[in-house]
């Protein structure tokens, strides 16, 4: 429809950020990754003082404020083909036990399953969050389906 209209069709654009600072508050960073097509754009900055949280958004806001057109955007996805493939190459390095400790991955669902083929323990920081909350509240229930962590201890 947009080209019989005489617009241009609405791009594709997935933009991968990250953000962190020393200390919370203190100096940090940002960066961002913009991909459309063939076509790749990087954006960084700072401040101090800053938080962490506030670097961490920056990328993001940064990424969607370059946009110079409306355009479908993804920001930091990862299929769960990518965290099941980044897993197994993960488990082919001899680790002990693998620890994801970014929130925006959704690895908890596949925490179990994971431990299940790879055999070594597979720990999602939302689950470990989740897990430390139980517990701190007296909350001992065992939670089957993301991984040892929850059912086991």
């Amino acid at each position: 429809m947009a080209e019989a209209s005489g617009e241009r069709p609405r791009l594709r654009v997935d933009i991968y950020t990250d953000g962190a600072c020393s200390g919370n508050p203190g100096p940090g960073g940002w960066g961002a990754i913009l991909r459309a097509g063939e076509h790749e754009k990087e954006l960084f900055g700072s401040a101090n003082p800053t938080t962490n949280n506030r670097m961490e958004l920056m990328g993001a806001i940064a990424g969607l404020e370059a946009l110079k057109r409306p355009s479908e955007v993804q920001i930091g996805h990862a299929t769960e083909a990518d965290l099941r493939d980044g897993l197994k190459v993960l488990a082919t390095q001899g680790v002990d036990a693998i620890v994801q400790a970014g929130t925006d991955l959704a690895l908890a669902d596949l925490a179990g399953e994971g431990e299940r083929w790879l055999g070594i323990p597979v720990i999602a920081i939302n689950v470990a969050t989740y897990w430390s909350a139980l517990r701190a509240n007296g909350i001992t229930d065992r939670i089957g389906g993301f991984g040892s962590l929850l059912a086991e201890h």
